[in-house]
């Protein structure tokens, strides 16, 4: 007996369904790959915000401790450096302060903060601090003013806001407010506020601080 050829039409059949099971397969797969792809861009961006917030955290931490020690007005001139104790407006702010970060040389150090444009993107800048050693003067009695060191605080920054919480005017107090600028070499402001509004894009979250100067007047 002849054996029975296998028509065209099974041979058709038999591989739709191979097909029909290809496709399948390849459905769950891909729908695990992008599963997996959401959870790795998940865990991608909460990396990114714990990175943020741990980038800011230091650079208030050093703003609350270099500004709770600023050098109250009546000993700023003693130390021979004619500038106010504390002096600034809306971009930045100078002060003097005994506060040393760790591994530094402890004395009063002449400290600016202030906005800094990136070289490599346009409209954001670096906030940065600028320390100077004031006092203890140099070991060879010299005047030559000691070398002045500059470090980031955060980067990617669009502007900075800071304010002054007082009165200027020793001789008529009034009740202490809010202002814009601070210059009196007689006062201190009570507290210095900062804000900093990071560029479009930047998971860094900046949270509106008030710094009390705790050695004021």
């Amino acid at each position: 007996m002849r054996p029975r050829a296998v028509s065209r039409t099974e041979q058709a059949g038999f591989t739709l369904i191979e097909m029909i099971v290809a496709l399948a397969l390849l459905a769950l797969v891909a729908g695990l790959l992008a599963g997996t792809v959401r959870s790795t861009r998940n865990v991608m961006a909460a990396i990114e915000r714990i990175n943020a917030a741990s980038a800011v955290l230091p650079a208030q931490t050093y703003l609350r401790s270099a500004l709770a020690q600023t050098l109250p007005a009546r000993q700023s001139a003693l130390i021979g450096d004619l500038t106010p104790g504390l002096s600034g407006g809306p971009s930045g702010v100078r002060f003097k302060t005994f506060f040393a970060p760790r591994g530094q040389l402890e004395g009063v150090y002449r400290i600016g903060v202030g906005l800094e444009p990136m070289p490599d993107r346009s409209g954001a800048y670096n906030l940065i601090v600028t320390q100077t050693l004031l006092r203890p003067a140099p070991a060879d009695g010299s005047s030559a003013l000691a070398p002045s060191l500059t470090s980031t605080l955060a980067s990617n920054v669009a502007a900075v806001s800071f304010r002054y919480f007082g009165v200027e005017d020793g001789a008529n107090p009034g009740p202490p407010h809010w202002l814009e600028q601070w210059s009196s070499a007689e006062q201190l402001p009570r507290l210095v506020e900062a804000g900093v509004t990071f560029a479009n894009g930047q998971p860094q979250n900046w949270q509106r601080l008030e710094f009390p100067l705790q050695l004021a007047n």
